[in-house]
C-alpha cells in the first residue's frame, strides 16, 4: 500500500503548528553567518523561510550543527504523517530496503520510504548528501524518524534482516543484546547492537515482544525475513510473545 499524495514544500506541507513549532526550536530564526549575513526567518511577505532554503543556506557555508538541528525539527514535524496502518509496517536492516519495499509493493504494506514523511525527508537531503557526513550529519534524522515509526507500530510487524542457516533452520540475531541498569526510578530498556544497524539499535527495542525487553505492547508479532550476505532468502523467523 502507498500514500501517493507527492510531498509539497515542506513549510507549507508541515502545517502553520509545526512551523510555529520549528521557529520555538530555533529552525527560522534569524541566524549569523560568517560574512555577516542575516538569514531571517520571516520574509518581506510575511512568510517563514523554507526549509529548503534554510538547508541550502547551510549547505553553502558547511554548517553541520545547523543542519543536524533543521533536519531533526524537520523529523519531529513529519513523525505524526507516517500515517501507516495497523499492522503494515515493514521494517529493514543489512541494505535490504528494496527487498522490503518490493515484498511491501506486492503485499499491501508499507515501509518508511513508501510514506508521505519518508519521501520529503529524503528529498530534503538528496540536494545537500554530497556535503555532508551521513553517519554524523543525516542519519540521525532519518533514526528519529524510524523510532516514532516503531512506537506507532501495531499488530504483525515484517522485518527483513540478514541471517544464516544453522542445524536447527534460519537464525537472525544482534551482536549483542544487553539491559544495562536504568537510571533512579527509570526503566529497563533494551539496548541492542547491531553493527552500527538503526533497526537493530532503535527500532527493535521498540517493537520486540520478548520480556523483558518489551517497549511498544501494541505489536504482537514480529516476523523476520532473512536473508544471507549474498541476498539470498533464507527463510522466515517469527518472534511471538512469551506466555
Amino acid at each position: 500500500m502507498t500514500d501517493d499524495k507527492k510531498p509539497g514544500p515542506v513549510c507549507s506541507y508541515l502545517g502553520a503548528s509545526r512551523i510555529d513549532a520549528g521557529a520555538r526550536a530555533g529552525l527560522f530564526a534569524p541566524k549569523s553567518t560568517t560574512s555577516g549575513h542575516q538569514v531571517s526567518g520571516p520574509q518581506p511577505g510575511g512568510s517563514p523561510l523554507t526549509v529548503e532554503a534554510q538547508l541550502q543556506e547551510a549547505s553553502t557555508r558547511r554548517d553541520w550543527r545547523q543542519v543536524q538541528i533543521i533536519l531533526a525539527a524537520v523529523a519531529d514535524g513529519l513523525a505524526g504523517d507516517l500515517a501507516i496502518p495497523f499492522g503494515k509496517s515493514v521494517f529493514y536492516a543489512g541494505g535490504l530496503g528494496e527487498q522490503a519495499k518490493g515484498w511491501a509493493h506486492q503485499n499491501g504494506r508499507m515501509t518508511i520510504d513508501m510514506t508521505v514523511a519518508g519521501r520529503t525527508l529524503a528529498r530534503l537531503i538528496e540536494p545537500i548528501k554530497e556535503h555532508f557526513r551521513w553517519v554524523e550529519d543525516l542519519r540521525p534524522a532519518w533514526t528519529r524518524l524510524s523510532g516514532f515509526m516503531a512506537t506507532q507500530a501495531g499488530g504483525e510487524v515484517h522485518a527483513f534482516v540478514r541471517g544464516r542457516k544453522t542445524g536447527k533452520g534460519v537464525s537472525v540475531a544482534p551482536n549483542e543484546v544487553r539491559m544495562p541498569k536504568p537510571p533512579a526510578g527509570g526503566e529497563r530498556r533494551a539496548i541492542v547492537r547491531g553493527a552500527g544497524s538503526v533497526f537493530w539499535e532503535i527500532e527493535y527495542p521498540e517493537l520486540t515482544v520478548l520480556k523483558p525487553l518489551r517497549a511498544n505492547k501494541n505489536v504482537k508479532q514480529i516476523t523476520f525475513h532473512v536473508y544471507n550476505a549474498s541476498d539470498k532468502r533464507l527463510g522466515t523467523v517469527t518472534e511471538s510473545p512469551k506466555p
